[in-house]
């Protein structure tokens, strides 16, 4: 018994000695501390808004993520492969011309905006001012994520946590400040969202020419690259955007804004599983870049072994968010949005389905077959418009959370089936444990 207690010491130590592990942990910690802070605001403002204001706001963020689809043609990912395949020394004429790609897409989307205004407004609520507003929080977060993505790369997660918390931060006080205090309602949260992703596009700016990747000037070589890169990604994100965010714009068309607001806190509620499958893939796509670099057969092994062991692990999350959510949800959501409970377990799987998908997609990213992927979503993100349609119709907006849940297990199992195709790797490992035991 005495050598038992040093021996799992010291698989302990080993283990948070990896770096993988160690990274994890980082990220992981950062991106619950970042969500968990609005988080802890929901139930400041299922107080201080109505069911259609909380609905307002969910349209508004969802025009915004289709935005940033548009502002930079998704082309900031192309700084990810660039610098494991072309090496740091040729990243500042790279990152220059990713750059020049966001001002042009910028200017375009802009143009856009105000062309499908007279159209959109009505629909939405929203004024010209907070849809403008929209647009160009789309570029500041796109300045912001290059920032981001050199420190992930960079196997640094120290500053990339305090970067991300210090936003979160200032997000969270300045949405207490106008919403509680100064009783702005849904335009004081918006006012704040707006004002943190400006500050902080202008920080990322600073510390970007500082570091001296933006002490260079852009070319058409890699401005043509990145939009190579990016451009067959815009109808996959366009995809990610149809299954997070077109059920936002029916519910509130076909049934109303309170539905939107009911169903939205209940998305947040449901979102705890994507937080945590979302901070994982930042330390995990660096360290699978690295090991398909390598072409080692050992590690590859590695590979499907952690992804195996990831599939169980959120599985199980999945069931721990169904028992224990709704509970939870209850109180914090306060009496006018206990509603929001039903839709809880469905966006937990949907979310599960996703953090799944993170981990096969990495792999055709790294072969730059974004034309595959773009393929697959683009098809599950046409089917899934009609999905949502006919099954909000057939049983309203948990009929929309269901359709979210069936969507992403497709994309999962398809860009796993294309995965594996473009980047081999190992996946009968479970076929070849079952024959060892048998």
């Amino acid at each position: 018994m005495g050598y038992v207690l040093p021996l799992r010491l010291g698989a302990l130590k080993k283990l948070f000695e990896n770096s993988l592990v160690r990274h994890s942990i980082l990220f992981i910690g950062a991106e619950i501390l970042s969500k968990a802070l609005p988080f802890l605001l929901l139930p400041v403002l299922t107080r201080f808004f109505s069911l259609a204001d909380y609905g307002l706001v969910a349209t508004f963020l969802a025009f915004q993520n289709i935005m940033a689809v548009l502002t930079g043609l998704s082309s900031h990912g192309a700084v990810n492969v660039a610098y494991f395949r072309m090496g740091k020394e040729y990243l500042p004429p790279y990152i220059a011309s990713v750059m020049g790609v966001l001002s042009l897409s910028l200017g375009i989307s802009i143009l856009l905006a105000t062309a499908i205004f007279p159209w959109l407004a009505p629909r939405l609520g929203l004024g010209w001012g907070w849809l403008a507003t929209g647009v160009v929080m789309s570029a500041a977060q796109f300045v912001t994520q290059i920032n981001l993505v050199l420190w992930q790369c960079e196997r640094r997660p120290l500053p990339f946590v305090i970067y991300q918390l210090a936003q979160t931060f200032v997000g969270v006080g300045l949405t207490i400040l106008l919403v509680v205090i100064f009783r702005w309602g849904w335009r004081g949260q918006l006012a704040s969202l707006a004002f943190s992703s400006f500050l902080f596009a202008a920080l990322s700016l600073v510390i970007l020419w500082r570091r001296g990747y933006l002490q260079a000037r852009p070319n058409a070589r890699d401005m043509k690259d990145a939009v190579r890169f990016g451009a067959p990604l815009i109808p996959h994100s366009l995809s990610g955007w149809v299954l997070t965010g077109i059920d936002r714009f029916f519910l509130t068309s076909m049934v109303g804004a309170s539905a939107t607001g009911l169903y939205a806190a209940g998305f947040q509620i449901g979102m705890i599983l994507g937080v945590a499958a979302t901070a994982f893939n930042r330390a995990w796509m660096p360290y699978l870049f690295e090991k398909l670099a390598g072409d080692d057969a050992a590690a590859k092994i590695r590979i499907v072994r952690i992804t195996y062991i990831y599939f169980g692990a959120i599985l199980v999350g999945v069931g721990l968010l169904a028992v224990f959510a709704p509970v939870v949800a209850g109180i914090i959501l306060g009496p006018r949005f206990t509603g929001a409970t039903v839709y809880i377990f469905w966006f937990g799987l949907a979310f599960a389905f996703n953090g799944m998908y993170f981990m096969v997609v990495n792999q055709l990213l790294y072969v730059k077959k974004t034309h595959v992927l773009a393929t697959i979503t683009f098809c599950i993100g046409f089917l899934h418009i009609g999905l949502t349609y006919g099954l909000i119709k057939i049983r309203g907006p948990l009929g929309a959370s269901q359709a979210v849940a069936i969507s992403f297990a497709l994309q999962f199992l398809l860009v796993w089936i294309a995965s594996a195709r473009a980047c081999p790797l190992p996946w009968n490992l479970l076929k070849q444990y079952a024959t060892e035991l048998e």
